[in-house]
C-alpha cells in the first residue's frame, strides 16, 4: 500500500546534508584542468579511475539512490535489492568524466526536487535491504551523503597521485599515496 508521503505542505521540510547538493559541483572544480590522462588512470586493474568514479556516481544515482529513497517514502517497507556497482562496467565502452558529470548533475537535480518535496517525518519510515536487514530512511540519507564524500575524497586521491606526486621530487618522502 502506498502512503502519500508528500501530502501535508504545511509540515517541515526534510532538511538535506549540504553535501548532496555540492557534491556534483565540487567533483566538477576538482576536474577543472585535468586532463584525461589524469582522469583516466587506473591505479591498478582493480582500482578506479577518476573518471569511472564520476561515471559510478551518476549510475548511483539513477540506478540505487533516488530509487531506493523514493520507494522507501512512498511504500509501506519495501524490499530493497543489492546494487551492482560494476554492472556498468561489464560492457565495454568510453567513459569520458566531463559527460559522465554532466549526466550525473542532471540526476542529482531531479533526486534533489524529490527530496526537497519532503516532510521531515518521512525520516522515521523504513525499508528493508535484502543483504543489511532493516533500514530507515534516515540512515539511507547518511549513506548517500557518505558515499558522496568518499568519491570526493577518492577522485581528489587520485588526481594528486597521477598529477602531482610523481614530479614532487624530495618531498615525496614525506607523503604517502593510496589512490
Amino acid at each position: 500500500m502506498r502512503q502519500n508521503i508528500k501530502e501535508q505542505s504545511a509540515e517541515p521540510r526534510l532538511t538535506l546534508p549540504p553535501i548532496l547538493s555540492q557534491g556534483p559541483s565540487l567533483v566538477e572544480t576538482v576536474i577543472d584542468g585535468f586532463e584525461a590522462d589524469t582522469l583516466d588512470w587506473q591505479p591498478d586493474a582493480q582500482r578506479w579511475s577518476a573518471t569511472m568514479v564520476i561515471a559510478h556516481s551518476a549510475d548511483s544515482e539513477v540506478n540505487c539512490f533516488r530509487p531506493r529513497l523514493s520507494r522507501t517514502a512512498l511504500e509501506d517497507c519495501p524490499l530493497l535489492e543489492p546494487y551492482d556497482q560494476l554492472a556498468q562496467f561489464r560492457e565495454p565502452r568510453v567513459l569520458v568524466a566531463r559527460d559522465a558529470l554532466q549526466v550525473w548533475k542532471v540526476q542529482r537535480e531531479e533526486t534533489l526536487k524529490f527530496l526537497r518535496s519532503l516532510p521531515s517525518r518521512v525520516t522515521e519510515r523504513s525499508c528493508h535491504h535484502r543483504e543489511l536487514g532493516p533500514l530507515t530512511f534516515a540512515e539511507l540519507l547518511a549513506e548517500f551523503a557518505f558515499h558522496d564524500m568518499g568519491h570526493l575524497r577518492q577522485i581528489l586521491e587520485l588526481c594528486r597521485a597521477r598529477a602531482y606526486f610523481p614530479r614532487m621530487g624530495g618531498w615525496r618522502q614525506y607523503y604517502q599515496v593510496n589512490p
